[in-house]
């Protein structure tokens, strides 16, 4: 671009310790005045940021303009430049960590213009450049030899970098020749090049030979690791197997627990039904035993009631009636013989009582007759006694009292017989009686409990098989209960719940997965093993060094330098030669130039005082003066800083062959003094560039104000 270039507006959206300004440049004097650590420098950093972007990776801060200038906040360092040349033109950037993006567009079409550094583009000069010309900071302060300024010329001349002279130059082309090739055999970087090449190629073989083995170590220790990794799969896998057993155990455990509580449930309502009670049984047990010995008492007097009435003995009383008839008429008899023998006794008395009484003589016969017949009749009667035993079958009355006896007797018997029928008759109907009551009781018990009554033992042996059902479904209730308790008392129901959560039924024995899952540990514990002692041969190879690839990259990088090395140390033969012939063509040429357009800016400067500036052969630095010639070293500290801006607008001057340019002066001035400083700033002011001048202090101001010079005051 060969048209004039102006910055019409900056804006900083965050750069260092400057946010969010935006400032709109005067196309010819801008003052920027802020006190020291204000921003000035920032800015002018800003703008060389806009251009260029970050560049140098010094660890060292001051030297390194990203860890400088990046946004303390912690932001993106980010901007925009607005710029007037052959159009207007607006460049963005921003850096954000490691990431960054520029654009260049048209600022009234918003169409993309270039690409990388912008100000190349724009300006047709690098940054090294671009710092060494319209980008001048605060001065190191100068040394006092005169060799300081004459090195500041002299790169001017040859790179417009003020650190390194001509001189210099040859001195560092010579001391890089001598590191490259010694003069003494063997030294230098290319001989030690040479035989690290030697070495590394018989490195290369030797480490090739291991590389095979370390390839089929690295193979089989991925495929071991597969191994391993496959194995720890059906580790994982058996133990969720496991975990899922311990899941399904769980699972069953509450299928137990709801088995037990309705167990539990069922049986406590099974035996909340009533059943006759043990006593209850054990009364009608004794009902049906009295009924069983009623009824036994009744078959006992019923067969002895039988044998009695079979035993019945046959009534013989003809005998004893014969013995009694013949005894009672015996009696009779023997009763008339007394009364007939009294009545013979008393008629005896009487007949004899009549004899004695005379003239009882009708009264004598009388008795006499009667006591004759009394006689008779009691003979007759006495005939008749003895006549009865004979009659009756007997032969005395013992016989008689026998027969009576033993009739009595046998009437005796007969009656004890009948007695005893009788009373087994009534012990018989007693029996009968007693069972009758004693069934009727059963049965009455019985109906309270059962529908069958007549067959009590079936009863009783049913309600005593309901009771023993009964006392089984409470035994049940109870143990189901405790078991339920015991159960409830071991395990937690919610825990179950939670840990039986996903359960499913295992397809395999628990017994087999334990196997599964300790095969698998083994073989991961087998596998890491051998894979440690690949590893460790792997170690063991690269501790070695046997890289061959390394060694290879080595060698050839080794192989590359040395060419580098030579083709390097040609060229510093050929540089060394050039430089001489060109020092002695700029030095009659481009400096005799930059001596004249320097020195006519630094006569004005100077009113005249110094005429002229001149360079020598060695770029040592005379001034013209009224008083004649004089060394650049005798000039005070202020000079030499005018005679050095003074060079640096004749090298723009020459570089940018009359271009106007954007010129930034950091705190430039510092050291001249205010007359000086006017002039300076006018000279400034009629070369036509774009000045943007920073300042701590009113000197530039105030000197500004005098020349009636107009600028925009921009303050931070």
């Amino acid at each position: 671009m060969k048209n004039d270039i102006k910055i019409e507006r900056v804006n900083i959206a965050a750069f260092g310790k400057l946010s969010e300004k935006d400032i709109e440049l005067d196309p010819k004097i801008n003052l920027i005045t802020a006190p020291n650590e204000g921003g000035k420098t920032t800015l002018a950093a800003f703008i060389r940021f806009a251009l260029y972007g970050f560049k140098g990776k010094s660890q060292s801060i001051t030297e390194n303009p990203k860890k400088m200038y990046m946004p303390w906040s912690g932001a993106a360092a980010s901007g925009a430049l607005t710029l007037q040349g052959d159009r207007r033109i607006r460049i963005e950037r921003s850096v954000v960590g490691n990431k960054e993006t520029a654009l260049c567009t048209d600022a009234s079409t918003g169409a993309p213009l270039y690409e990388g550094d912008f100000g190349d583009e724009l300006f047709g000069v690098g940054l090294d450049i671009f710092e060494k010309t319209l980008f001048l900071s605060t001065a190191e302060p100068p040394k006092s030899k005169d060799t300081e300024l004459a090195d500041r010329l002299q790169n001017l001349v040859f790179s417009a970098d003020e650190q390194i002279s001509g001189e210099k130059a040859e001195k560092l082309l010579t001391k890089h020749k001598n590191a490259l090739k010694g003069r003494t055999a063997g030294s230098g970087r290319i001989c030690a090049l040479e035989t690290d090449s030697a070495r590394l190629a018989e490195k290369l073989r030797t480490e090739r030979t291991a590389a095979t083995e370390l390839t089929v170590l690295e193979a089989d220790a991925a495929k071991t690791a597969e191994e391993i990794v496959r194995r720890e799969e059906e580790e994982l896998s058996a133990e969720a197997e496991l975990k899922n057993y311990e899941k399904y155990e769980a699972l069953l455990l509450l299928a137990e627990h709801r088995r037990l509580a309705e167990e539990a449930a069922r049986t406590a309502k099974a035996a909340e039904n009533g059943s006759v009670g043990l006593a209850e049984i054990e009364r009608l047990q004794g009902l049906k035993s009295a009924l069983d010995k009623a009824e036994d008492r009744r078959k006992d007097r019923e067969e002895e009631y039988s044998e009695l009435a079979a035993a019945k003995p046959v009534a013989n009383t003809e005998p004893m009636l014969k013995a009694e008839a013949a005894k009672a008429k015996r009696s009779k008899l023997k009763t008339l013989c007394i009364i007939l023998t009294v009545l013979t006794v008393l008629g005896l008395g009487a007949t004899a009582a009549c004899k004695l009484i005379g003239g009882a003589v009708p009264y004598f016969n009388y008795a006499a007759i009667t006591t004759a017949a009394f006689a008779g009749a009691t003979l007759a009667a006495f005939g008749a006694r003895n006549a009865a035993l004979s009659s009756a079958g007997f032969k005395n009355d013992d016989e008689i009292d026998t027969a009576i006896e033993n009739g009595k007797k046998q009437a005796e018997v007969f009656k004890l017989h009948a007695a005893r029928t009788a009373d087994a008759a009534d012990a018989l109907e007693e029996a009968k009686k007693a069972e009758e009551a004693a069934r009727k009781a059963l049965k009455e018990g019985l109906s309270l409990y059962s529908a069958e009554t007549e067959d009590g033992d079936t009863a009783i042996s049913e309600l005593l098989k309901q009771h023993i059902a009964a006392e089984a479904l409470k035994a049940e209730a109870k143990s189901a209960a405790t078991a339920l308790e015991v159960f409830e008392g071991r395990h937690s129901t919610e825990a179950l719940a939670a840990m039986a959560e996903g359960a499913v039924e295992p397809q395999k024995p628990k017994a087999q997965i334990e196997i599964e899952k300790k095969a698998a540990t083994q073989r991961i514990a087998m596998y890491k093993d051998k894979l440690s002692q690949i590893n460790q041969r792997i170690a063991a190879i690269k501790a070695m060094g046997y890289d061959p690839l390394s060694t290879a990259e080595e060698l050839s990088y080794t192989q590359s330098e040395l060419e580098k090395a030579k083709k390097h140390y040609e060229a510093l033969n050929l540089a060394l030669e050039e430089l001489s012939a060109a020092g002695d063509e700029m030095k009659a040429s481009i400096s005799p130039r930059l001596a004249s357009v320097a020195g006519g800016y630094f006569a004005t400067l100077t009113e005249g005082a110094h005429v002229s500036l001149e360079l020598d052969t060695k770029l040592s630095l005379n001034c013209d003066s009224a008083y004649g010639q004089k060394s650049g070293e005798h000039l005070s500290r202020g000079a030499r800083d005018g005679v050095y801006i003074c060079l640096r607008m004749a090298l723009i001057d020459l570089l940018f062959e009359g271009r106007k340019v954007p010129f930034i002066l950091d705190d430039a001035f510092a050291h001249i003094d205010p007359p000086r400083l006017k002039r300076m700033l006018k000279l400034l002011s009629e070369s036509g560039h774009q000045l943007i001048i920073s300042s701590c202090s009113g000197r530039e101001e105030a000197a500004l104000k005098e020349l009636g010079l107009e600028y925009k005051s921009v303050t931070l």
